[in-house]
Protein backbone atom coordinates (compact mmCIF):
# COMPACT_ATOMS: atom_id res chain seq x y z
CA UNK A 1 0.00 0.00 0.00
CA UNK A 2 1.31 3.25 -0.96
CA UNK A 3 0.44 5.64 1.85
CA UNK A 4 1.49 6.37 5.05
CA UNK A 5 1.73 3.97 7.68
CA UNK A 6 0.64 6.10 10.15
CA UNK A 7 -2.49 7.71 8.12
CA UNK A 8 -4.02 4.29 7.57
CA UNK A 9 -3.14 1.89 10.42
CA UNK A 10 -6.52 1.91 11.72
CA UNK A 11 -8.56 0.75 8.89
CA UNK A 12 -10.19 -2.47 10.04
CA UNK A 13 -10.87 -4.47 6.49
CA UNK A 14 -8.09 -5.52 4.38
CA UNK A 15 -7.21 -5.10 0.85
CA UNK A 16 -7.60 -9.17 0.28
CA UNK A 17 -11.16 -9.47 1.69
CA UNK A 18 -12.61 -8.04 -1.64
CA UNK A 19 -14.23 -10.57 -3.99
CA UNK A 20 -12.00 -10.85 -6.86
CA UNK A 21 -12.54 -10.17 -10.46
CA UNK A 22 -11.03 -12.51 -13.21
CA UNK A 23 -10.64 -9.27 -15.75
CA UNK A 24 -9.36 -5.91 -13.47
CA UNK A 25 -11.11 -4.24 -16.73
CA UNK A 26 -14.12 -4.69 -18.85
CA UNK A 27 -13.43 -6.41 -22.70
CA UNK A 28 -14.70 -4.55 -25.35
CA UNK A 29 -18.37 -4.75 -26.02
CA UNK A 30 -18.95 -6.32 -22.08
CA UNK A 31 -21.16 -4.07 -19.73
CA UNK A 32 -19.34 -3.97 -16.61
CA UNK A 33 -21.39 -3.59 -13.60
CA UNK A 34 -21.70 -1.22 -11.13
CA UNK A 35 -22.06 -1.27 -6.93
CA UNK A 36 -23.83 1.00 -5.80
CA UNK A 37 -23.16 1.46 -1.76
CA UNK A 38 -25.53 3.26 0.62
CA UNK A 39 -25.16 3.28 4.21
CA UNK A 40 -28.03 3.97 6.06
CA UNK A 41 -29.52 4.83 9.86
CA UNK A 42 -32.69 5.66 10.37
CA UNK A 43 -33.18 7.19 6.93
CA UNK A 44 -36.57 6.01 6.06
CA UNK A 45 -38.10 9.58 4.93
CA UNK A 46 -35.54 9.71 2.25
CA UNK A 47 -33.71 6.49 1.13
CA UNK A 48 -37.02 5.91 -1.22
CA UNK A 49 -35.64 8.83 -3.19
CA UNK A 50 -32.63 7.84 -3.37
CA UNK A 51 -33.19 4.09 -4.86
CA UNK A 52 -35.60 4.95 -7.06
CA UNK A 53 -33.47 7.16 -9.09
CA UNK A 54 -31.05 4.38 -9.40
CA UNK A 55 -34.01 1.59 -10.58
CA UNK A 56 -34.80 4.10 -13.45
CA UNK A 57 -31.43 3.92 -14.68
CA UNK A 58 -31.69 2.69 -18.38
CA UNK A 59 -27.99 0.84 -17.41
CA UNK A 60 -29.04 -2.13 -15.73
CA UNK A 61 -26.04 -4.25 -15.03
CA UNK A 62 -25.55 -2.60 -11.31
CA UNK A 63 -26.55 -3.90 -8.12
CA UNK A 64 -27.41 -1.53 -4.95
CA UNK A 65 -25.76 -2.63 -1.33
CA UNK A 66 -27.55 -1.19 1.66
CA UNK A 67 -25.43 -1.31 4.67
CA UNK A 68 -28.16 -0.41 7.72
CA UNK A 69 -27.15 0.56 10.87
CA UNK A 70 -29.90 -1.04 12.85
CA UNK A 71 -32.67 1.25 11.77
CA UNK A 72 -36.02 1.51 13.79
CA UNK A 73 -37.96 4.23 11.88
CA UNK A 74 -38.75 1.99 9.56
CA UNK A 75 -36.17 2.10 6.80
CA UNK A 76 -36.34 -1.67 7.08
CA UNK A 77 -40.14 -1.96 6.15
CA UNK A 78 -39.13 1.16 3.41
CA UNK A 79 -36.63 -1.36 1.61
CA UNK A 80 -38.30 -4.60 1.61
CA UNK A 81 -40.35 -2.91 -1.04
CA UNK A 82 -38.01 -3.45 -3.28
CA UNK A 83 -36.43 -6.76 -5.45
CA UNK A 84 -34.15 -8.13 -3.05
CA UNK A 85 -32.18 -9.39 -5.93
CA UNK A 86 -30.84 -5.72 -6.98
CA UNK A 87 -31.37 -4.04 -3.84
CA UNK A 88 -29.20 -6.09 -1.42
CA UNK A 89 -29.30 -5.05 2.06
CA UNK A 90 -27.54 -6.01 5.63
CA UNK A 91 -28.82 -4.57 9.03
CA UNK A 92 -26.05 -4.65 11.89
CA UNK A 93 -24.47 -2.72 13.96
CA UNK A 94 -21.51 -0.99 12.77
CA UNK A 95 -18.74 1.99 13.72
CA UNK A 96 -19.48 4.44 11.78
CA UNK A 97 -19.77 5.34 8.14
CA UNK A 98 -16.40 4.22 6.67
CA UNK A 99 -16.85 0.69 8.77
CA UNK A 100 -20.02 0.55 7.16
CA UNK A 101 -18.66 0.65 4.04
CA UNK A 102 -16.17 -1.48 4.25
CA UNK A 103 -17.98 -4.05 5.51
CA UNK A 104 -20.62 -3.55 2.04
CA UNK A 105 -17.02 -3.91 0.09
CA UNK A 106 -16.57 -6.79 1.29
CA UNK A 107 -19.95 -7.94 -0.56
CA UNK A 108 -19.56 -6.23 -4.05
CA UNK A 109 -19.60 -7.25 -6.60
CA UNK A 110 -19.17 -4.56 -9.80
CA UNK A 111 -16.19 -4.12 -11.61
CA UNK A 112 -17.37 0.04 -10.77
CA UNK A 113 -17.89 1.02 -7.30
CA UNK A 114 -19.97 4.37 -6.09
CA UNK A 115 -21.31 5.27 -2.52
CA UNK A 116 -24.00 7.48 -1.90
CA UNK A 117 -25.62 8.90 1.40
CA UNK A 118 -29.38 8.09 2.05
CA UNK A 119 -30.40 11.68 0.87
CA UNK A 120 -28.54 11.61 -2.42
CA UNK A 121 -29.53 10.91 -5.50
CA UNK A 122 -28.72 10.51 -9.19
CA UNK A 123 -29.79 13.43 -11.49
CA UNK A 124 -31.40 11.35 -14.29
CA UNK A 125 -32.02 8.21 -15.87
CA UNK A 126 -28.88 8.20 -18.31
CA UNK A 127 -26.49 8.80 -15.74
CA UNK A 128 -24.63 5.53 -15.57
CA UNK A 129 -25.24 5.09 -18.78
CA UNK A 130 -23.14 8.30 -19.84
CA UNK A 131 -20.61 7.12 -17.37
CA UNK A 132 -20.07 3.74 -19.03
CA UNK A 133 -20.20 5.20 -22.66
CA UNK A 134 -17.59 7.57 -21.48
CA UNK A 135 -15.09 4.47 -19.97
CA UNK A 136 -16.05 2.66 -23.25
CA UNK A 137 -14.38 5.68 -25.04
CA UNK A 138 -10.83 6.05 -23.27
CA UNK A 139 -8.15 4.81 -24.66
CA UNK A 140 -6.02 3.83 -20.95
CA UNK A 141 -7.57 2.40 -18.04
CA UNK A 142 -9.13 4.42 -16.16
CA UNK A 143 -9.39 4.53 -11.74
CA UNK A 144 -11.60 7.07 -11.10
CA UNK A 145 -15.04 8.80 -12.71
CA UNK A 146 -15.43 12.35 -11.35
CA UNK A 147 -18.37 14.42 -11.16
CA UNK A 148 -19.85 17.79 -10.29
CA UNK A 149 -22.63 17.35 -7.32
CA UNK A 150 -25.66 20.03 -6.89
CA UNK A 151 -26.52 20.41 -3.51
CA UNK A 152 -30.46 21.16 -2.75
CA UNK A 153 -31.73 23.58 -0.72
CA UNK A 154 -34.63 23.89 1.36
CA UNK A 155 -36.70 24.78 -1.88
CA UNK A 156 -35.92 21.49 -4.09
CA UNK A 157 -33.62 23.34 -6.09
CA UNK A 158 -29.83 23.59 -6.59
CA UNK A 159 -27.94 25.72 -4.38
CA UNK A 160 -24.62 25.32 -4.93
CA UNK A 161 -22.13 23.10 -6.81
CA UNK A 162 -18.50 21.08 -6.31
CA UNK A 163 -16.40 18.48 -7.92
CA UNK A 164 -13.89 18.94 -9.87
CA UNK A 165 -11.20 16.38 -11.89
CA UNK A 166 -8.37 14.71 -10.47
CA UNK A 167 -5.78 17.42 -9.47
CA UNK A 168 -2.73 16.07 -7.08
CA UNK A 169 -1.74 19.48 -6.33
CA UNK A 170 -4.93 21.03 -5.27
CA UNK A 171 -5.45 17.36 -3.42
CA UNK A 172 -2.82 18.42 -0.83
CA UNK A 173 -4.77 21.24 -0.18
CA UNK A 174 -8.29 20.06 0.32
CA UNK A 175 -10.36 17.77 -1.39
CA UNK A 176 -10.71 18.95 -4.84
CA UNK A 177 -12.77 15.98 -6.04
CA UNK A 178 -16.33 15.20 -4.48
CA UNK A 179 -16.45 12.02 -3.14
CA UNK A 180 -20.45 11.29 -3.30
CA UNK A 181 -20.99 9.21 -6.79
CA UNK A 182 -17.39 9.05 -7.39
CA UNK A 183 -16.91 5.75 -9.32
CA UNK A 184 -14.22 4.03 -8.18
CA UNK A 185 -12.43 0.75 -10.10
CA UNK A 186 -12.41 -1.92 -7.65
CA UNK A 187 -8.60 -2.32 -8.32
CA UNK A 188 -8.07 0.84 -6.23
CA UNK A 189 -9.63 -0.75 -2.88
CA UNK A 190 -7.21 -4.43 -3.98
CA UNK A 191 -4.21 -2.62 -3.70
CA UNK A 192 -4.80 0.56 -1.25
CA UNK A 193 -6.89 -1.15 0.75
CA UNK A 194 -10.17 0.05 2.03
CA UNK A 195 -11.37 2.95 4.33
CA UNK A 196 -9.34 3.85 7.82
CA UNK A 197 -12.06 4.05 10.57
CA UNK A 198 -9.97 6.51 12.57
CA UNK A 199 -12.01 9.21 10.95
CA UNK A 200 -15.51 9.73 11.08
CA UNK A 201 -16.15 12.18 8.45
CA UNK A 202 -12.95 12.35 6.34
CA UNK A 203 -12.21 8.76 5.76
CA UNK A 204 -12.99 9.47 2.12
CA UNK A 205 -10.30 12.28 1.43
CA UNK A 206 -7.71 9.87 3.53
CA UNK A 207 -8.26 7.40 1.42
CA UNK A 208 -8.04 9.25 -1.92
CA UNK A 209 -4.73 10.71 -0.70
CA UNK A 210 -3.59 7.36 -0.58
CA UNK A 211 -3.77 7.23 -4.16
CA UNK A 212 -1.10 9.53 -5.19
CA UNK A 213 -0.69 11.61 -8.33
CA UNK A 214 -0.84 8.72 -11.38
CA UNK A 215 -4.56 7.86 -11.26
CA UNK A 216 -5.97 7.94 -14.41
CA UNK A 217 -9.31 9.77 -14.26
CA UNK A 218 -12.72 10.68 -16.53
CA UNK A 219 -14.29 14.08 -15.45
CA UNK A 220 -18.14 14.51 -16.32
CA UNK A 221 -18.68 18.13 -16.56
CA UNK A 222 -21.98 18.04 -15.52
CA UNK A 223 -24.11 17.67 -12.88
CA UNK A 224 -25.46 14.20 -12.41
CA UNK A 225 -25.46 13.73 -8.77
CA UNK A 226 -27.79 15.40 -7.03
CA UNK A 227 -26.66 15.69 -2.77
CA UNK A 228 -29.21 16.49 0.39
CA UNK A 229 -28.98 18.73 3.17
CA UNK A 230 -28.67 15.90 5.89
CA UNK A 231 -25.27 14.99 5.23
CA UNK A 232 -22.39 15.40 8.06
CA UNK A 233 -19.64 17.17 5.20
CA UNK A 234 -22.33 19.79 5.06
CA UNK A 235 -24.29 20.05 8.29
CA UNK A 236 -20.89 19.97 10.00
CA UNK A 237 -18.43 21.96 8.35
CA UNK A 238 -15.90 22.79 11.00
CA UNK A 239 -15.97 19.17 12.17
CA UNK A 240 -14.70 18.27 8.38
CA UNK A 241 -11.63 21.11 8.29
CA UNK A 242 -10.58 19.77 11.80
CA UNK A 243 -10.38 16.11 10.48
CA UNK A 244 -9.06 17.27 7.32
CA UNK A 245 -6.60 19.02 9.05
CA UNK A 246 -5.54 15.70 11.56
CA UNK A 247 -5.24 13.51 7.87
CA UNK A 248 -3.23 16.06 5.96
CA UNK A 249 -0.46 16.64 8.65
CA UNK A 250 0.02 12.72 9.46
CA UNK A 251 1.42 12.74 6.12
CA UNK A 252 4.79 13.13 5.17
CA UNK A 253 4.14 15.09 1.98
CA UNK A 254 2.12 17.77 3.64
CA UNK A 255 3.16 17.80 7.02
CA UNK A 256 1.67 19.96 10.00
CA UNK A 257 3.09 23.84 8.74
CA UNK A 258 1.44 23.06 5.68
CA UNK A 259 -1.87 21.37 7.20
CA UNK A 260 -2.00 24.45 9.12
CA UNK A 261 -2.12 27.52 6.47
CA UNK A 262 -4.76 25.17 4.55
CA UNK A 263 -6.81 24.78 7.85
CA UNK A 264 -6.54 28.77 8.45
CA UNK A 265 -7.06 29.32 4.67
CA UNK A 266 -10.43 27.02 4.57
CA UNK A 267 -11.37 28.17 7.98
CA UNK A 268 -11.53 32.04 6.45
CA UNK A 269 -13.09 31.00 3.46
CA UNK A 270 -15.88 28.86 5.62
CA UNK A 271 -16.75 31.56 7.72
CA UNK A 272 -17.03 34.30 4.90
CA UNK A 273 -19.68 31.10 3.28
CA UNK A 274 -21.49 31.50 6.19
CA UNK A 275 -21.69 35.09 6.33
CA UNK A 276 -22.89 35.81 3.08
CA UNK A 277 -25.36 33.01 2.98
CA UNK A 278 -26.81 34.88 6.53
CA UNK A 279 -26.60 38.23 4.36
CA UNK A 280 -28.88 36.30 1.61
CA UNK A 281 -31.29 34.85 3.90
CA UNK A 282 -32.02 38.33 6.14
CA UNK A 283 -32.79 39.97 2.45
CA UNK A 284 -34.86 37.16 1.59
CA UNK A 285 -36.49 37.61 4.91
CA UNK A 286 -37.16 41.19 4.40
CA UNK A 287 -38.36 41.03 0.81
Amino acid sequence: MRHDKDAGSNCRAQPAQIPEQSNPDHAAGAEPKVSIIIATKNAADRIESCIDSIIVQTYQPCEVLVQDALSTDGTLAVLQNYDPGLVKVTTEADDGIYDAWNRALTRAVGEWIMFLGADDRLAHAEVLSNRVKMLARSPRKVDLVCGRIGFIGSDGTVQKQSGAGWNWRGMLRYQTVSHIGLMHHRRLFETFGYFSTRYTIGGDYEFLLRLGPDINSVFVDEIEILAGAHGVSQTQVFRVLLETFQIQRARRDIGNARASVNLLSAVAKALYRRSRQRTVDTMRALT
